[in-house]
Order: structure tokens, then C-alpha cells, then sequence
């Protein structure tokens, strides 16, 4: 027997037309990841396979209810566990077993929360809580990230065998069934509008949410109401092959011109209730797709290989993922038809042998296909449990980034450097400028650099210019009144703190645009732009003069990885910024910022801190530096990175110090 048939005759909603679709959004998704960037759109195919999800498992669960009069809660979980668990455990565990041997601290550190949360079916909650930006591939992206749609699956199935038997039973009509099922679907879409995209939180929870995602099965769930059975059997008049093939293709083309137009995080899917209105044409698409006849539609997607890819989306949609990071970390020269060939086969051989060597016999006859005797079966479930549990906490077994420093683990950020010995003499050192030196200097490791006593004087959000920051049309970042206040306070401040020396670590944002106040904007690298920044930085020193402060020192500005598809939004706009190149150049690599930075330095006879030079920036930006991520977002050094970085600023920042004149 067939594989397809096997399926059918096992699970009872199989349809070779739809597995073809599936196929489809499946190579799209896989094409996306392995670098294929004409697909911005390719995250639309997740919609598609919720709405299949909610179709199909609405159908199968109208089927035994009308069949049998009931339907077998414990049978439905079970087919679910069945079908889901052995190759999500085969996943955890080589994930797993993989950063036991080869991982570096930063990775291990996250994944045993990733690892449980996976295994409890709440990753995509977890995401929402660290405010994770799937479009924004920085740093170091969990190896679980992915598994977030398999948890907003799981949390519906916990109710949708329940509401679908309430709703047969007590609902009479099969148009009201439709109509509640439909309500549900739009509270969800007008809640995702509520939530938004204002802030990164905002963004993750729009994304991952259980609640704002439930739209797409509900639609599917809906669809299924509307063409399937009713509590005695009864179906309505199935579509006419013409109308049948015509919203399949309606639903497929516009899904294919989805993947080429729709941008990551378009306004018009996640607040103008796009995203439930694809979701509704794709369901009805399903539909036509089961009902479509012999016609070109069933014929095209009935194509052998298509199907087969969407009999492996499970493991495909798995694998591609840890995949394409292990490629990006062992790989990163390659080009990108190199890393499309290698990573598409790569994932499609790791997911065929898991399919048919796992996955399809317990599927067939549970786990004692795999061990013989159904009691070898339960201890081979209790014991892979206990196994991927004990893992996830052996991953997680690795020391702090604070216990990494205690312990002198913390690699140069320059090598050659000397070890750093404190000297006799005490120094007091105030930074100053935005969110970057905020949280350098929150992860000061001051017990490394005994003879520096460290002032935090950085604000949040705050911009060297007195100008509102202009990060895209929809984010404008006005100037806080704390960041007037601590411009206002400098000079008291640092007298009060008795600082010796000045650090400033500012001009993040100089890279790009700035409103006035009567909304006209200042072009980043205008020389208009320049005259500001030295009106700025005068002020600055005049306050440290006036202060008693002995030095000031300027940093120049990082190079960074601001590639205009990894640019998390907010507070970018990656349309916005396709359409503005020169933004995000400014942005990578400021070398205009830095020459007004060493210029003002050089008549102001300010100690330049050339942090740029140190990252090598002139050679190409460096996303890692001796196995450490830089950065963990578009601008701010990661956890792991910051010690680093002190390794070489707090010894630059004593040395200039010593050499004053």
C-alpha cells in the first residue's frame, strides 16, 4: 500500500491535493531560511498551515461524531501524541545531545528553557516573554524558536475536540455553527490589531500569541463546519468542480503572490485583519482543493513528489531550522545557492529517515512498532521522557556570564592583550550616552577592574541631538524629559559624584534621520547634521569643565550588522528602509559620525577610545569575535560580548588616563 493510502486509511482526512499544497508552502518556507530573500512573504505559508490544521482535525472530529455518535477524547490525544511526539523527541534530543558536545555557554544557557518549554507545548509564550523578534536573525536565535507554531497547535487541541462536540450537539443549524466559529475567529483578529506593532513586545506578542493566532485555525475549523459533516451524517451539496477548482487556485495564487510581496510584519496583516482574511480565502481554498474534481488543480498538486513533501512537512518543517543555524555557525562563507542546495538536502534526508523509520510506524501501530511488544513500547515512552528532561537540565548546566568572569573565562576582545592588572590608583569614571553604555556599564565587572570605580550616567533612549530620532515613518523617538534632565543636571551630577574622567558613548542613532520641530528632517552625514553633533559634544565638555572633571574621552561608534531583512521592527520599517539604503549604511558602518567624533577630539584634546578600530571594523563587520556573539539585537552588545568588550575599553579608558597631559 501506498504511503498516502496508509495515511488515509489510519487518520481518515488525507487528501493527496491538499499534501501538495502543504508541499508547496513547505519548499517555500525552507527556501526562505536557506537564503532565499525574493520570499519576504514566506511567513504567510505558517497562516496556511493553521488553517489546514483546524480544517483537517475539525473534519476527522465531525467524521467520528457523526459516525459513531461520540466522539473518543482519549483516542484523539493519543493519535496527536502519536503523530507529534517521537519525532519532536528525535529533534530535542539530537539538538540536545549536539550542544552537550559542541555548543558554547550562550547557547546552552537558553535552551534548557527552550527544551521544557517544547516538551510542555509553550514555547511560543516563552518567545513573547523575552520579546523575541522572529525577522530580526541576530545573535544567537534559539534552536527551538520554530517549534512556537507546534505549541499555538497544541493549545488549541486542548480545546477544539470539546468546543466541536458542544457545537454539534447543541447547535442545531450548521450556518450558526459557522457563525460562532467565524465570531471567534474575528474577536482574535481584532485583538491582534488591539496588541499591535508599537514596541518589540508588542511585535512578539502579535507574532507568537496563542490568542492573536488562533484566528487561522478557527477559519479552518470553520470551513470544516460549512462542507462537513453534521451530528446524523449529513453533508451540504458539495461546490460544482468549476467553482471547487476556482477558489483553489483563487486561494493558491494569491498565497504565491503572498510569498513575493508581502513584507515581514506588514501593518495591513497584523492591524488591518489581513491576516484573517487570507486565512478565510485559504480555508475556502482547502475546501475547493478536497472537492476540485479530476480537473487541472487536483492533477497539478496530486503531482508524486509535491505530495510526498507535504507527507514529510512535519519533519521538514522540523529540521530546516537547527539546520540552517548549524550552516550559519560551521558555514558562513557559503554562497547562497550553496547553502540552499546544502541545507534543502540536508533537511530532507534527516526528515525522510525520520518519517519512515519513526514517525510513519508509530503512527501505524503506536511504539511497539519500534520495540516489538506494547510493553516495551510504554517503557520506551517513559524512558525518552525522562532522557529528554534529564538533557535539557544537563544542557543547561553551564556556568553564568558573572561565574565566567570570577573565573577569568572571558576571551580578548583584542588578542595580544595583556592580562588587566589594577593599578594603585583610583579612578572614578562616568558614561554617558544611550541604552548601549546603559547596559555596558550594568554588566561592569567591577571585581575584574578593581581600580575603577564605574558612574552610570547613560539614559535609555536618549540621543546625543535634541531632536526627535526618526527610525521609520511609524516610529519617532521624541526627546525624554529625562534625557533633558540628565543634559540639564551634568554638570551638579558630576560634581556631586567627584568623577574624574569623562567617558562618552554616544551617537547611536546618528545613522539615521532627525525631525525638528516643525517636522522637516536632518539627513544623516549633512553637514548640517555635524555642526549639531559639535554644538552637542561643546556642551557636554563644558559641563565636565565646569564640574572639575580632569578628562574627557569620546568613543567612536561600532560598525553593526544592520542588513535591511534582519532589522527588527520597531523601530525599523524594512519596507521603508528597502527604500532608504543609505539609512542602514549609515547605520553599519558610521565611519562619517566617527571622522566629526575624531576631529572634535582633536581640537577639544579629548583621548579618543577608537572602538571601531578594535572591532576591526575596516575589514568587514564580525557578527562573532573568538566565539562570542557581538551583539544580541541591531545595537546592543549581547550578554557574553560585554565582558569582552571590557576587556579592551576599561584598560583603553586607565591608559588614557595615566598619559594626560
Amino acid at each position: 500500500m501506498k504511503i498516502a493510502e496508509m495515511l488515509r486509511t489510519s487518520q481518515g482526512a488525507r487528501s493527496a491535493p491538499l499534501d501538495g499544497v502543504r508541499g508547496l508552502a513547505v519548499v517555500v518556507l525552507l527556501a526562505y531560511h536557506f537564503g532565499v530573500e525574493a520570499l519576504q512573504g514566506a511567513w504567510i505559508g505558517i497562516s496556511l498551515f493553521f488553517v489546514f490544521s483546524g480544517y483537517v482535525i475539525t473534519t476527522i472530529l465531525l467524521k467520528e461524531q457523526a459516525r459513531f455518535g461520540r466522539v473518543s477524547y482519549l483516542e484523539f490525544f493519543r493519535r496527536r501524541a502519536r503523530r507529534l511526539l517521537p519525532a519532536l523527541a528525535l529533534l530535542i534530543v539530537v539538538v540536545g545531545t549536539w550542544a552537550l558536545v559542541a555548543a558554547d555557554h550562550a547557547t546552552r544557557r537558553e535552551m534548557k528553557g527552550d527544551i521544557l518549554a517544547t516538551l510542555g507545548f509553550v514555547q511560543n509564550w516563552r518567545l513573547v516573554s523575552q520579546a523575541d523578534q522572529y525577522f530580526a536573525e541576530l545573535g544567537d536565535p534559539s534552536f527551538f524558536r520554530h517549534v512556537w507554531t507546534l505549541s499555538v497547535e497544541e493549545q488549541f487541541y486542548l480545546v477544539a475536540p470539546f468546543a466541536a462536540v458542544l457545537l454539534v450537539r447543541h447547535v442545531a443549524s450548521r450556518a450558526t455553527r459557522v457563525v460562532v466559529v467565524l465570531g471567534l475567529a474575528l474577536l482574535s483578529a481584532w485583538w491582534m490589531a488591539q496588541v499591535g506593532l508599537a514596541t518589540s513586545e508588542a511585535v512578539a506578542h502579535s507574532y507568537y500569541g496563542t490568542d492573536t493566532r488562533v484566528q487561522a485555525l478557527l477559519a479552518g475549523m470553520a470551513v470544516a463546519f460549512a462542507v462537513g459533516p453534521d451530528r446524523h451524517g449529513r453533508r451540504p451539496r458539495p461546490m460544482t468542480s468549476w467553482t471547487a477548482g476556482f477558489w483553489a487556485w483563487a486561494a493558491t495564487l494569491t498565497s504565491i503572490v503572498g510569498f513575493f510581496v508581502v513584507p515581514p510584519l506588514a501593518p495591513v496583516m497584523f492591524e488591518k485583519g489581513g491576516m484573517l482574511v487570507l486565512s478565510l480565502l485559504t480555508a475556502v481554498g482547502l475546501a475547493g482543493a478536497v472537492q476540485s474534481g479530476s480537473g487541472l488543480f487536483r492533477r497539478v498538486f496530486s503531482w508524486g513528489p509535491l505530495v510526498y513533501l507535504g507527507i514529510l512537512t512535519y519533519g521538514l518543517y522540523l529540521w530546516h531550522w537547527p539546520v540552517a543555524l548549524w550552516i550559519d555557525r560551521y558555514a558562513p562563507d557559503l554562497s547562497g545557492p550553496a547553502e540552499l542546495l546544502l541545507g534543502s538536502a540536508a533537511t530532507f534526508a534527516i526528515a525522510a529517515a525520520s518519517f519512515h523509520l519513526i514517525e510513519l510506524p508509530v503512527m501505524l501501530g503506536g511504539l511497539s512498532q519500534l520495540t516489538g511488544t506494547v510493553g516495551r513500547g510504554r517503557v520506551l515512552a517513559v524512558a525518552t521522557t525522562c532522557a529528554v528532561v534529564v538533557l535539557a537540565f544537563a544542557v543547561g548546566r553551564v556556568p553564568t556570564v558573572e561565574q565566567d568572569i570570577a573565573a577569568g573565562r572571558v576571551p580578548q576582545l583584542v588578542e595580544g592583550s595583556d592580562p588587566y592588572v589594577p593599578g594603585d590608583e583610583q579612578i572614578r569614571v562616568g558614561i554617558y550616552g544611550d541604552s548601549v553604555p546603559h547596559y555596558l556599564s550594568k554588566r561592569f565587572p567591577r571585581s575584574t577592574y578593581g581600580d575603577i570605580e564605574l558612574v552610570n550616567l547613560a539614559v535609555e533612549g536618549c540621543s546625543l541631538l535634541p531632536l526627535t530620532t526618526y527610525w521609520s515613518p511609524g516610529y519617532r523617538e521624541p526627546v525624554k524629559a529625562s534625557c533633558r534632565q540628565s543634559r540639564e543636571e551634568m554638570a551638579s551630577v558630576l560634581e556631586r559624584e567627584r568623577v574624574d574622567v569623562l567617558v562618552l558613548m554616544v551617537g547611536t542613532d546618528l545613522g539615521t534621520l532627525h525631525e525638528r520641530e516643525d517636522g522637516s528632517l536632518v539627513q544623516p552625514g549633512s553637514d548640517e547634521l555635524r555642526t549639531m553633533v559639535d554644538e552637542q559634544l561643546d556642551d557636554l565638555r563644558a559641563a565636565a569643565d565646569s564640574a572639575g572633571v580632569s578628562q574627557v574621552q569620546l568613543v567612536t561608534l561600532p560598525c553593526r550588522e544592520v542588513s535591511v531583512d534582519r532589522l527588527p521592527s520597531p523601530p525599523f520599517d524594512q519596507e521603508w528602509m528597502a527604500d532608504h539604503p543609505e539609512i542602514a549604511g549609515h547605520l553599519a558602518d558610521p565611519v562619517a559620525a566617527n571622522g566629526w567624533f575624531e576631529e572634535w577630539a582633536a581640537r577639544s584634546d579629548a583621548p579618543v577610545l577608537d572602538l571601531y578600530d578594535a572591532l576591526q571594523c575596516s575589514e568587514g563587520f564580525q557578527r562573532r569575535v573568538n566565539g562570542v556573539t557581538l551583539f544580541e539585537d541591531a545595537l546592543h552588545f549581547s550578554d557574553e560580548a560585554t565582558p569582552m568588550v571590557w576587556t579592551w575599553l576599561a584598560p583603553a579608558i586607565r591608559e588614557r588616563w595615566r598619559t594626560r597631559a
